[in-house]
């Protein structure tokens, strides 16, 4: 038994999971024998929102110890569920196809034996040398320290002209810490995503994810699959400040036009 989640920053939502979420995920994974696989790609694309101040939660990897002694009960280490997956291409360079994984000893053991790995000296050694250099030198800390900074400007670029119109809501706008590279915008009801993006690449020339595109069961019309079809998916991360400005602007009008049209 397998689970896939994204914790931090969660693409398409831009959600992250509270400490205490992760503890109960934790606990209930070890002991019912699921293995958690966590794709963490966002999970140190972090910054704090305004002047707020808060605090990164762990990765899910370190939860495997507070999983092993729940409610006082001593689990075998070997059973330990987490497994924390990263990359380096979110966060120093597109095209260094490495990352990393971080789990529990016996699993790393499996995978280091494994043929794929361990011939020809291990998974993209060029690659590998370049990452290890970046690292040892304080590249990588001193680039991520920019890219951060960076993408706060972007977010709150974005969100302080979206807020601007009351009737488009950003479900992450409360949280103390931001991140990753979406922002998850909810429509009034009224509003169909598919509908208005054609209506905004027709008149506006204006592209984005329409919610029902990231419905992974998009024949189930159950309470979410109806909920996401007033929703859409805003990428901060890819465009200049310039060109985010003026697109974010642009799908400000295209909506309040898109509603006037069909009220």
């Amino acid at each position: 038994k397998m689970m896939y989640i994204i914790p931090s920053y969660h693409n398409p939502t831009g959600l992250s999971m509270s400490v205490e979420e992760r503890k109960k995920l934790a606990s209930f994974a070890i002991k019912n024998g699921v293995l958690l696989v966590c794709d963490e790609v966002y999970h140190l694309l972090d910054f704090e929102r305004g002047n707020s101040s808060s605090s990164r939660p762990a990765g899910m990897v370190r939860f495997n110890t507070h999983a092993q002694t729940i409610d006082g009960e001593e689990i075998d280490s070997n059973l330990g569920c987490c497994i924390s997956v990263s990359s380096f291409t979110k966060i120093f360079a597109p095209g260094v196809r490495l990352g990393w994984v971080e789990a529990p000893p016996f699993i790393i053991q499996r995978m280091s034996n494994h043929g794929y790995i361990d011939s020809q000296g291990g998974n993209a050694p060029f690659m590998g040398s370049i990452m290890t250099n970046a690292i040892e030198s304080g590249l990588l800390d001193s680039y991520l320290d920019k890219l951060r900074m960076e993408y706060k400007g972007r977010y709150e670029l974005v969100c302080g002209i979206l807020q601007q119109e009351p009737r488009l809501s950003i479900l992450s706008i409360d949280e103390p810490r931001a991140g990753g590279y979406f922002i998850w915008v909810k429509f009034p009801p009224t509003v169909n995503a598919d509908d208005f993006l054609s209506f905004s690449i027709d008149n506006f020339g204006v592209r984005f994810m329409a919610g029902p595109k990231t419905n992974p069961f998009p024949d189930d019309d159950d309470g979410i699959g109806i909920a996401i079809k007033s929703c859409a998916r805003l990428c901060f991360a890819d465009l200049s400040r310039e060109d985010l400005r003026e697109g974010t602007e642009k799908f400000v009008e295209a909506f309040q036009s898109y509603i006037a049209s069909i009220e």
